[in-house]
């Protein structure tokens, strides 16, 4: 009897339901071709701001930054010129630690990690070591530094010196 009077009610409650009524066709409205044309011109605007922005930051680098910035991308530690196609799912120390015995380093905390530190999401996808360790780096905290040691063959993750 229960049954009966469950289905009943919802079979009533589907007979009351009505289709939506059709989408209109904003193709043909002039309004949206102006907001449309409006975008358009305010993303070209975006794009020169951006452009004039990074113009005016390239003045500001002195030769020495340029310089550096040539050795740093140029230098490659050996090891990290190796490829990976892993994906690093990790919390970032196990992560920095991972790539490191991946190029054939022992990973050494100089500082006392946190409980619970952010996890990381890298895939490889066919990029050396270098570039995957710089993204984990980009989300490590700023107060922290890593400093490889090739001699050692060692990584430690040591407090930045202010």
């Amino acid at each position: 009897m229960k049954k009966s009077l469950t289905i009943s009610f919802v079979l009533c409650l589907a007979g009351c339901v009505t289709k939506p009524p059709p989408a209109e066709n904003l193709n043909n409205d002039p309004f949206v071709g102006r907001l449309a044309a409006a975008a358009e011109l305010a993303q070209r605007d975006l794009e020169r701001l951006s452009r004039a922005e990074n113009a005016i930051a390239d003045q500001k680098r002195t030769a020495l930054d340029r310089q550096r910035e040539a050795v740093s991308v140029a230098a490659v530690v050996p090891g990290f010129d190796r490829t990976t196609q892993e994906v690093f799912t990790l919390p970032y120390p196990k992560a920095i630690e991972r790539v490191a015995n991946l190029a054939g380093y022992k990973f050494v905390p100089a500082v006392t990690l946190p409980s619970n530190p952010p996890m990381v999401n890298i895939e490889g996808k066919g990029r050396t070591l270098k570039e995957v360790m710089a993204q984990v780096m980009d989300q490590v905290p700023t107060d922290m530094k890593l400093h490889v040691y090739a001699a050692t063959k060692t990584v430690v993750l040591a407090a930045r010196q202010l």
